[in-house]
């Protein structure tokens, strides 16, 4: 492309809503191609590529790990009942991991769920803005 049509083209801007990856920033109206104002984020709006881009349309809620979550605090409370109830230390062996393996992806769950919470109310209130301003 040449050097006039690629001015052109950075020079058009985004012209929906399109968010940054990392701090969900709206970069309506910046160049196609740049850094996000906000946290730094190189980004790329172009047609195929999208990197650093968050669409509107796609949050990943973490459902598949909260069920692995629940599986697992399920086997680990079902092996630590088991070990009391019967007095087999042996289900100890099984329920103490677990219970850690539960830990953790609890912790992880709960990282993912806040950060697509906060991308779902920043996207909206983006969105509500816009509807605000036409």
């Amino acid at each position: 492309m040449a050097k006039v049509g690629q001015d052109i083209f950075h020079a058009r801007g985004i012209d929906r809503s399109l968010f940054c990856s990392e701090c969900c920033y709206n970069l309506k109206t910046r160049p196609i191609i740049g850094r996000c104002p906000e946290c730094g984020q190189q980004y790329d709006a172009r047609g195929g590529s999208r990197r650093g881009i968050l669409e509107p349309e796609i949050i990943h809620w973490p459902v598949g790990d909260m069920l692995i979550t629940l599986i697992t605090a399920g086997i680990s409370g079902a092996a630590i009942s088991m070990a009391v109830i019967k007095k087999a230390p042996w289900f100890l062996a099984w329920g103490i991991p677990f219970l850690l393996m539960t830990y953790f992806l609890a912790r992880g769950t709960w990282r993912k769920l806040r950060y697509s919470w906060r991308s779902y109310r920043l996207q909206r209130e983006a969105q509500l803005r816009e509807d605000d301003d036409d």
